[in-house]
């Protein structure tokens, strides 16, 4: 039987994304000596060393193409999206620190999040903690976290762009759906759902916490449809 160096996950990753993101160099070269192709694209257009670390890229600059190598004059960030690229829909929500729409980006489905801060809050420090934050979002990947896809940092207001979940928050199902009443089934696998996506993160390398754990910020993949 042989393998499938390029066989891809549900996400369009391949076994040298996975490689890359653990850095795991002799991962990397046994992959790269069976012709493992560093130039696959996942779901967010991005290929396995798109958000490789300096010090890997240079273990490895001799083995890779060069369209994908970065070049000194390559300024922008791995996550930085092309504002031409995004076509806003309807809104979907406001809150204190952001309007989040419907949208599309690169002919896919996405929600488009208008961060708002008040000019008074937003400093350089701020924006630059912002984007650092992006910097362990992009190498986030597990089926029960929202996805995050691309940001435009370049002018104001700052946008974030993440997988869409048209099922909406928890919280509208709980508060403002008493006509649904959900089975244990459903409620267990919401809760199961939930831990499994911060086992992850509570796992993760950086150590990341949530810290704000509540319906209003679980999403739903689908609308919901209740018993029948």
């Amino acid at each position: 039987m042989k393998a499938d160096v390029d066989a891809v996950n549900d996400l369009g990753g391949t076994p040298l994304h996975s490689a890359v993101e653990m850095e795991n160099y002799d991962m990397i070269q046994l992959l790269l000596d069976y012709r493992a192709d560093p130039l696959i694209e996942d779901v967010m257009c991005c290929h396995a060393f798109a958000h490789a670390s300096p010090d890997l890229i240079r273990a490895f600059r001799k083995r890779l193409p060069r369209e994908i190598l970065p070049t000194e004059d390559d300024d922008d960030e791995p996550w930085e999206v092309d504002l031409a690229d995004l076509e806003y829909g309807p809104m979907l929500g406001s809150g204190a620190a952001a309007d989040v729409f419907r949208g599309t980006w690169r002919e896919a489905d996405v929600a488009i999040k208008n961060i708002t801060w008040a000019k008074a809050r937003e400093t350089e420090e701020k924006v630059a903690e912002f984007k650092r934050e992006l910097d362990i979002l992009v190498n986030l990947r597990h089926p029960n976290l929202m996805l995050f896809m691309g940001a435009f940092t370049k002018s104001r207001p700052l946008r974030l762009v993440t997988e869409l979940c048209d099922g909406g928050a928890l919280s509208s199902i709980l508060y403002n759906r008493p006509d649904i009443e959900m089975t244990w089934q459903q409620k267990r696998k919401i809760c199961f759902d939930t831990a499994k996506g911060i086992y992850y993160l509570h796992t993760n390398h950086p150590l990341i916490i949530h810290r704000d754990l509540k319906s209003q910020n679980l999403l739903l993949a689908h609308p919901f449809k209740g018993p029948m």
